[in-house]
């Protein structure tokens, strides 16, 4: 999915998570971005949630493996299906 940085208001596909440690730049005008931290925690909050109320109500599972399992699928999709829908803010520090 492609974003747009705030700074130049350009389409711009933004790295993985993992592929950069503090800050990646903005390959136009080389401003500092990063991904928003709210919606990070928003995502993973709302997605293990969700799971860990499913396996728990529904598949009659023990509280602490649900809550294992939902953390432990949120790291592996993550990348895959969440990371795209990040909004990207400007880097602070």
């Amino acid at each position: 999915m492609s974003q747009t940085c705030p700074h130049c208001q350009l389409a711009l596909t933004a790295p993985k998570m993992k592929q950069y440690e503090d800050n990646f730049r903005c390959p136009h005008c080389q401003i500092k971005l990063v991904h928003n931290e709210t919606d990070i925690l928003l995502y993973g909050f709302i997605f293990i949630s969700l799971i860990t109320i499913s396996l728990v109500l529904i598949g009659h599972t023990n509280t602490f493996i649900a809550i294992s399992i939902a953390s432990i699928s949120y790291h592996f999709l993550r990348p895959v299906f969440f990371e795209s829908h990040f909004r990207i803010k400007h880097a602070d520090f």
